[in-house]
């Protein structure tokens, strides 16, 4: 009896260590971490490659890369009529970023600020969380506020191409 559900048990909690084990690897070994950043290395090479400095990269296609989940979350949930996820998650994913993810990786090492990204990406998510704010104000966002603020980070990422 209880010698058999104890094994049957340690079996299982091993499958299920052996299967997160292999998801990991298969994660590790189709997404290298070294595509993205593997202490700036590849993001510096790939910007020097494309003759413009890293934080172009950073505050783009790097950005866009790692939120392209919350994107997929958001607009499933908005689809399915689920606008209290889709808010949480847009909300949840800016604030976790700005003072959580910040912070901590400050806690680690120091975070330089180029002037540049004072320039630009800061004005812009200060005016974008201002534009959000004044959109929700009736409690919605509809799709031409939607479109709108759509333009605006198109408008940001030529402006940022243009910066550096």
């Amino acid at each position: 009896g209880a010698g058999r559900k104890e094994k049957s048990r340690a079996r299982t909690a091993a499958a299920k260590e052996r299967s997160a084990d292999e998801t990991r690897k298969m994660i590790e070994k189709r997404f290298p971490s070294f595509y993205t950043v593997r202490e700036g290395e590849s993001l510096e090479s790939i910007a020097s490659g494309l003759g413009i400095p890293p934080a172009v990269l950073a505050v783009t296609l790097l950005s866009f890369g790692t939120t392209l989940p919350e994107l997929v979350v958001s607009a499933v949930a908005a689809r399915q009529g689920k606008s209290d996820v889709a808010v949480g998650n847009i909300l949840g994913s800016c604030i976790f970023n700005a003072l959580a993810v910040a912070g901590s990786a400050s806690l680690v090492g120091r975070i330089e600020v180029p002037e540049s990204v004072l320039a630009l990406p800061v004005p812009v998510y200060v005016a974008g969380a201002l534009l959000f704010y004044l959109l929700t104000l009736d409690k919605r966002v509809s799709r031409w506020e939607g479109g709108l603020l759509a333009l605006f980070y198109g408008y940001f990422v030529l402006e940022a191409s243009r910066l550096f």
